[in-house]
Parts: structure tokens; C-alpha cells; sequence
């Protein structure tokens, strides 16, 4: 168990449970920190840290700092990585990356392209997910300009259920705090 921070968009501190630093912590890239994501593939407790970079990295760490053997993300040109998070379909993992232009990347374990949608997703805000029984019928949800709830669909592209139904200022992820 642990907590962690961003600091000054340029330092990750890691500490556990009873406040003690971990060991291999704080990071500090040679960039900005734009995004950053603790991801659990099993549910072990085996915990990855991702932290995207301005200049178009993202970093894989394991345990006590070390980068994660077999990460093999390929630097991004001219974009950068601003929200991160981990999806499960089936018995598969994506993490999923959305760009600083709307555009998402959506990636295999080891850092490689996993699928390709055409889904572009508002670069200010974070992704909220509805899983169908395949990553093409799966859904991103977000907020457009005039408050209605948009989702789409990362196989067809389509409008999925919530489209237009509401109205909100923001829509959340439902993430777990704590174990």
C-alpha cells in the first residue's frame, strides 16, 4: 500500500502507508510531467507507475523505481500525453492514452499499439470508461462545450448511450481509492 504525489510537475514522490519514503522515489525526469497512472494489471499488488512526459515519453516503473524491463513505447513527435489509464476487456489490458490533441492511443503492457480508434476525446479533461464484452464496444465518455455528456464507442466511432441523455460539468471515473 501506498500514497503518492506529483510535485512541481517535474517530481513523483512515493510513500507507503506509514509515511516512509520508498525506496528508488522521487523521480524526476528531464520534463515536465504531463499525466501519470499507478496501474494494477492483476490485482496483486504488482504496481506499475506511469508518467507521461512533455516531451512525448512515457516512463514505466516498477516497484522501488525500476524501470519496467520490455517497456518499449515509442517517443511521440510533436504531442504528449496528457491522461492515462488502465482498461481490462476480457483478458485483456490497455492503457489508455489520450493526447494533447483529443487524439487517444490505446496500448499493450509493454507500450506497444494495441488498437486503433478514431475516438477523440477533450485533452482537458479525464476519461471516464463504460466496458462492453470487446474493446470495440467499449466507451469513453466526456463533456462537450454546451454540458452534454458524450460518448463514443472505440470500434465504430458511434454515439453510445449517454449521448446527449444529461447534462453535467463534468463526468467522473469512478476510481478506487485506496485497498
Amino acid at each position: 500500500r501506498f500514497k503518492g504525489s506529483v510535485q512541481n510537475e517535474g517530481t513523483v514522490l512515493l510513500i507507503d502507508v506509514l509515511g516512509r519514503d520508498v525506496k528508488g522515489f522521487p523521480k524526476r525526469p528531464d520534463s515536465c510531467i504531463t499525466a501519470s497512472a499507478v496501474v494494477d494489471y492483476d490485482r496483486n499488488r504488482n504496481y506499475r507507475f506511469l508518467l507521461a512526459t512533455r516531451d512525448g515519453r512515457i516512463l514505466n516503473y516498477k516497484e522501488e523505481g525500476i524501470s519496467t524491463s520490455g517497456w518499449s513505447f515509442q517517443k511521440l513527435t510533436d504531442r504528449y500525453v496528457v491522461a492515462l489509464a488502465h482498461l481490462r476487456v476480457g483478458n485483456k489490458d490497455f492503457i489508455y492514452a489520450g493526447l494533447d490533441d483529443g487524439k487517444i492511443k490505446l496500448l499493450k503492457r509493454s507500450g506497444a499499439d494495441r488498437y486503433q480508434t478514431e475516438v477523440r476525446m477533450p485533452p482537458h479533461q479525464k476519461p471516464a470508461f463504460r466496458l462492453g464484452q470487446s474493446i470495440s464496444s467499449s466507451t469513453v465518455l466526456s463533456v462537450d462545450e454546451a454540458g452534454w455528456v458524450q460518448e463514443r464507442t472505440f470500434g465504430p466511432n458511434e454515439a453510445g448511450g449517454m449521448s446527449h441523455m444529461t447534462r453535467s460539468h463534468t463526468a467522473k471515473t469512478g476510481e478506487r481509492r485506496g485497498r
